[in-house]
């Protein structure tokens, strides 16, 4: 596994969880969703709102670092370097 593949797994996951806070807010605005469900998925979609924050960080920081492994890959391996 490498960087790229730790930014594409992140970008999944990310969309993943905001499909799900979709389906969440749809069953929630359900008129057969009784007290403790709301409850139960209002707390879910909290929760979720603050994961995805997270992972978007944690994405941005993994991209930077991606750009900047790049380029010290360029700037290390002579071969690329046409020397």
């Amino acid at each position: 596994m490498n960087i790229y593949t730790i930014a594409e797994n992140l970008r999944t996951t990310i969309a993943d969880k905001e499909a799900y806070m979709q389906r969440l807010r749809a069953t929630l605005a359900g008129e057969d969703t009784d007290g403790i469900d709301r409850i139960v998925i209002r707390t879910t979609l909290n929760y979720l709102e603050i994961n995805i924050n997270e992972l978007k960080v944690i994405l941005y920081d993994v991209e930077k670092a991606s750009e900047q492994w790049s380029l010290m890959s360029w700037q290390i391996n002579p071969e690329r370097m046409g020397q």
